[in-house]
């Protein structure tokens, strides 16, 4: 760029490097510089991205306009702008940007994806989830759509169906630690409490400093435990006062106050 400010190529690079250096400030003054040399779609659209870097997302929504007045067939610049006011929460703005992004190119994964997190947002799941499957077909063994389509389904009460998608998450990446937390609640909400804790078990040990999971663990072990009791018919062995037959018991005297010695073991499979 010291030999050529013309040479445009550079002005992205740059910015990639200043991003990657953690250094947005400088790489929304390149994009600026950008701008200011040619205003077209690219720069504004990178300037957009700049704005977006530093979450000034009004005004990224504003050049990734710019772009698009340039160039209404630009479906990055669709799916960038959809993606920030999915942010602002301006969810029917975004919902339209999207599907112009897939009237252009009906295939395009991100769009999808994108699309299925609108639509959750807006609570509308069985969309969610009929988009974020189109992006599995097309790209089967990343992990993320398969956690994303979990949670849709954990919203839409799909509890055993989200097990399956975590299920999958873990095979194909093991060492993910937080496939097994997902795991473990959907396991919860079925009632399958025992998977639920090995999970939250395997979970924890893969993850030690995680805040709050060791109480999520007696949650499930408590969960377990009621599951487990004979509440209708505990064994109950009273010893004082005597029990003269099955409904009656002696009483020595009148008193404001009964003491009653005694033993009630609730049969639980975990303890008495």
């Amino acid at each position: 760029l010291e030999l050529d400010k013309k040479y445009f190529e550079a002005y992205p690079l740059l910015m990639e490097v200043l991003w990657n250096l953690g250094d947005s400030e400088n790489a929304l003054i390149v994009a600026q510089m950008w701008v200011e040399l040619k205003k077209y779609e690219r720069s504004y659209y990178f300037c957009g991205l700049a704005f977006d870097s530093l979450e000034n997302l009004p005004r990224a929504v504003v050049n990734y306009d710019l772009a698009l007045k340039e160039n209404e067939k630009f479906v990055a610049a669709y799916i960038s702008k959809s993606r920030a006011l999915l942010a602002l929460n301006e969810l029917k703005k975004a919902l339209f940007g999207v599907d112009k992004a897939l009237n252009l190119d009906g295939n395009n994964i991100d769009a999808l994806v994108l699309k299925s997190q609108i639509e959750a947002a807006s609570q509308d799941f069985p969309n969610a989830i009929n988009n974020i499957s189109r992006a599995i077909v097309l790209d089967p063994d990343n992990k993320d759509w398969y956690v994303a389509r979990g949670h849709y389904n954990m919203h839409f009460s799909q509890y055993a169906v989200a097990i399956g998608d975590f299920n999958k998450v873990i095979s194909l990446e093991p060492e993910y630690a937080l496939g097994y937390y997902y795991r473990a609640q959907a396991n919860a909400e079925t009632g399958n409490i025992n998977q639920a804790i090995k999970d939250y078990e395997k979970f924890q040990a893969m993850s030690p400093d995680q805040p709050g999971l060791e109480d999520k663990i007696q949650d499930a072990k408590r969960q377990l435990y009621d599951l487990n009791r004979e509440e209708v018919n505990p064994e109950i062995l009273i010893s004082m006062p005597k029990i003269n037959n099955e409904t009656q018991m002696q009483i020595p005297k009148k008193a404001d106050t009964l003491w009653v010695k005694g033993v009630v073991t609730d049969q639980s499979l975990i303890h008495n």
